[in-house]
C-alpha cells in the first residue's frame, strides 16, 4: 500500500481501498482529463494534475512490485518537508 497520508491511497483511482490493475483500467477511461476534484487525486500518481498513460503504467508498476511508491508522493513528502 502506498498512502502518503490517512486521506489519500495513492493508485487507488477508484477508490475502493485498494490498488489494482482496475484502478489503471480507470485511469486510462479518464486518459487527458484534468484532476479537478481532491477526491480524484488518488488516480494521479505522477502528480502531473492530468490522468495519463503514465499513470496508468505507474499503477500496473505498482500492482507487479515492480516499484514501491509512486513519484507525487515525493512531490507531496517535499511539500510537507518545506
Amino acid at each position: 500500500m502506498s498512502l502518503v497520508s490517512a486521506d489519500v491511497l495513492y493508485g487507488d483511482a477508484n477508490r475502493n481501498g485498494e490498488v489494482a490493475v482496475d484502478d489503471a483500467v480507470w485511469v486510462i477511461s479518464h486518459l487527458g482529463e484534468e484532476v479537478l476534484s481532491e477526491l480524484d487525486r488518488e488516480g494521479d500518481v505522477d502528480g502531473d494534475g492530468l490522468f495519463t498513460q503514465r499513470d496508468a503504467e505507474l499503477i500496473i508498476e505498482h500492482v507487479l512490485r515492480k516499484i514501491d511508491s509512486f513519484p507525487v508522493e515525493d512531490i507531496v513528502c517535499a511539500h510537507v518537508i518545506l
